[in-house]
């Protein structure tokens, strides 16, 4: 069998054609080969007379058996049955093991089992060089998912592990969120770890599922990655106040906005911000606090360039309806005992006669709107509503106005100003319980008759 089979590792070559007299290629070899990995394991035998010779041959040996990431060739008499190449890539990553045989071995003769290991290129139709891979859909409370796809390229006849990866996973990553239900996904992270012959790379890619838009008009912004978009309405006390009426105050909203930006698509972050994503936070801030007219009062946008990152906060002032931006009611009671006061003479200086009469209660309101925007009356004629409960049970509006109109200014954080209008307008009430709603009579002339009722003529 020596003379047929031939073994060749690391330049040493056993059996068939072997150039080393002291190596004997004992017994039959096995063979195994998987998906991954192929395996040859044989026996054999060193033996010289001179001792000399021997030690050398068996360290030269050993030595051979010790060499990882070498060729291996396996022949049947002329025909080469396997040849496994670590540069070129049909089979790599050799792990060889020696070990002697237990009580084989002479002054001048050892017997050792010799195993090879070898590395296979991932060359299945179709996968492009995947050797495994796994995909982890997981979905949190909300319904968003997140999937986590992980495996192994090889290298291929040649291109190295990582060129092959690098040419075929955007196609594989593809293919399985093209699998899944329907939706779009962000990229988070992608990890890749190569050894250092490049014969192999594990991966793992990170990705979560959009959900909201991403840039003005656009769902899906290619540059954009993880975002964070977090609106805060902060809803003011005075709008439980029934003085305003049909009129809403405006609304001030916090945004917190962050997102990682793609450095191969552009790292003009500033004009990215300008262009796409303020606008888009300015919408998303105003559509999500009732629609109406928005008013920056601060913006901090910050630009992180070593890691190619955008974050920024605002404060708006968002108008729903009017715009009104604030609302005060000023309220003063005077009450009127009625009491009648006659002078007397009666040579005292302060005598005085005091008599009962009716009583009054006059109360005076005063609005004070101040919305955004200059001239104008965003009420119009409107009236307060009725007060005809609690404790304005029993009032009558007597007199309306002044109203008056004047314009304020306030200079914002973010440098510009903000043009206001301020209104004010007057409401007089008093207290009455009415006992009558006619008209007075006209008096009648001397000498005729009103009902029962006749003026007695003079004398």
């Amino acid at each position: 069998m020596g003379r047929i089979i031939g073994i060749t590792y690391a330049g040493v070559i056993l059996g068939k054609d072997q150039t080393v007299a002291s190596y004997t290629l004992s017994g039959k070899f096995t063979f195994s080969e998987t998906y991954e990995r192929a395996t040859v394991s044989f026996v054999v035998l060193v033996a010289n007379p001179v001792r000399a010779d021997f030690l050398t041959d068996e360290a030269g040996l050993v030595a051979a058996f010790r060499k990882p990431q070498q060729d291996l060739v396996i022949v049947l008499d002329t025909v080469t049955r396997h040849t496994f190449s670590h540069s070129l890539n049909t089979g790599f990553n050799a792990v060889p093991s020696i070990s002697k045989v237990l009580d084989s071995g002479t002054a001048n003769a050892s017997t050792y089992t010799c195993t090879v290991s070898v590395g296979l290129p991932a060359d299945l139709a179709g996968r492009a060089g995947r050797q495994t891979s796994t995909v982890d859909l997981d979905t949190d409370p909300s319904g968003r998912r997140t999937l986590a796809i992980s495996g192994t390229y090889t290298a291929l006849p040649g291109s190295g592990a990582r060129a092959v990866y690098d040419a075929a996973i955007d196609a594989y990553v593809a293919s399985v969120t093209g699998g899944l239900p329907a939706g779009s996904w962000n990229t988070l992270t992608r990890k890749s770890a190569s050894d250092d012959q490049d014969k192999t790379i594990s991966f793992r890619h990170e990705l979560a599922e959009i959900i909201h838009a991403e840039g003005l008009g656009t769902f899906d912004l290619l540059a954009v990655k993880n975002q964070e978009l977090v609106i805060t309405r902060e809803l003011s006390g005075l709008r439980d106040t029934d003085k305003l009426g049909t009129v809403t105050p405006m609304v001030g909203v916090r945004v917190r906005y962050s997102a990682d930006i793609d450095k191969d698509i552009t790292q003009d972050l500033e004009s990215l911000w300008a262009s796409f994503l303020r606008p888009h936070v300015i919408q998303q801030a105003t559509i999500h606090s009732g629609g109406g007219a928005a008013v920056i009062e601060r913006e901090e946008p910050v630009f992180d360039f070593p890691n190619n990152r955008i974050a920024a906060e605002l404060r708006l002032l968002v108008g729903v309806g009017s715009g009104l931006v604030r609302a005060r009611v000023r309220r003063s009671n005077r009450h009127e005992l009625g009491k009648i006061i006659r002078n007397v003479w009666s040579g005292k200086p302060f005598d005085r006669n005091v008599y009962e009469g009716p009583q009054s209660i006059v109360r005076a309101e005063t609005w004070i709107y101040t919305y955004l925007g200059t001239g104008g009356d965003p009420l119009g004629s409107e009236e307060p509503a009725t007060k005809d409960a609690g404790d304005f049970a029993g009032f009558i509006l007597v007199r309306r106005g002044p109203d008056r109109i004047s314009s304020d200014q306030q200079g914002l954080a973010s440098g510009s100003k903000l043009n206001l209008t301020v209104l004010t307008k007057t409401f007089v009430y008093v207290r009455a319980d009415i006992v009558n709603t006619e008209a007075p009579r006209e008096r009648p002339r001397t000498g005729s008759t009103v009902g029962t009722f006749q003026r007695p003529k003079r004398r």
